[in-house]
């Protein structure tokens, strides 16, 4: 079974997020977390290698403007929250 390219991660994971209108909650493995954040933040693979994407953890993009907000995190910070508020309206909820 041939390995699929970077190439082809990055272009599976721009057609999934890009197209999401609301703030949602991806789910995926860290290669194509950390190839999708590598393409927004405009690295290729090999300058890419430094971003760790750890099993459990927490990585914001705003697909309205492609700001990285938080890789690999384990913390749900303030920023963050007021990100998911604003894109979707909800009342403040704390956690």
């Amino acid at each position: 079974m041939p390995i699929e390219s970077w190439a082809s991660h990055v272009e599976r994971m721009h057609e999934a997020i890009d197209s999401m209108s609301e703030a949602s909650i991806v789910v995926s493995h860290a290669f194509p977390i950390r190839a999708y954040l590598a393409s927004v933040m405009g690295l290729g693979e090999e300058e890419s290698y430094g971003i760790e994407v750890r099993n459990a953890s927490l990585s914001v993009v705003d697909n309205r403007t492609f700001e990285v907000i938080a890789i690999g995190s384990f913390v749900l910070s303030g920023r963050v929250r007021k990100l998911i508020i604003e894109r979707n309206s909800m009342p403040a909820v704390d956690l």
